[in-house]
């Protein structure tokens, strides 16, 4: 069988290459959500800890205190409509969007930058290439296209890899 990678260079590393990769982007990832978000800051002063204090996956996975759902609703509450959570500019905000609030708690609103979206349309889409999917596949996508965000976002990823997608 084929292989089929989207970033050799990421795909192909070494277990031990790869889970250090992972640990310096989740250490960038604590200290900009640390210095850019006030909801972190809080929850961190509350839990006696920063950035600083996470020097292991286990520092990470016991010390860094959980974010609830709760959490993000007070939060929005008390500074409406995003909350104190954003690690970005407002006006890096490329798409808001609430979520359905099936848990009968509440709808929290979802941000995400530019950014975001690239990096979840590369995630999605190496998942479909890994697959095998390709430019010329035929793809049904049963997923409503204007219910949700998923469904329009995995179409075009499909569409972007070159597929011929039929939705329903």
């Amino acid at each position: 069988m084929e292989k089929r990678y989207r970033r050799p260079e990421i795909e192909t590393m070494s277990r031990e290459n790869f889970l250090e990769f992972q640990w310096q982007q989740l250490q960038k990832q604590i200290r900009h959500t640390y210095e850019n978000s006030g909801l972190c800051q809080r929850q961190f002063k509350a839990a006696n800890i920063t950035p600083e204090d996470i020097k292991t996956r286990a520092d990470f996975t016991n010390r860094v205190p959980f974010t609830t759902k709760q959490d993000l609703l007070i939060d929005q509450e008390e500074d409406p409509p995003y909350g104190t959570r954003l690690a970005v500019s407002k006006d890096e905000i490329f798409l808001t969007t609430i979520t359905s609030g099936t848990s009968g708690k509440g709808q929290e609103v979802h941000t995400d930058t530019k950014e975001d979206m690239d990096f979840f349309f590369d995630a999605v889409s190496t998942i479909y290439t890994w697959s095998g999917w390709k430019r010329g596949d035929k793809v049904m996508n049963p997923l409503p296209v204007g219910m949700t965000i998923a469904a329009p976002s995995h179409f075009l990823v499909l569409q972007q890899l070159g597929c011929d997608v039929f939705n329903l």
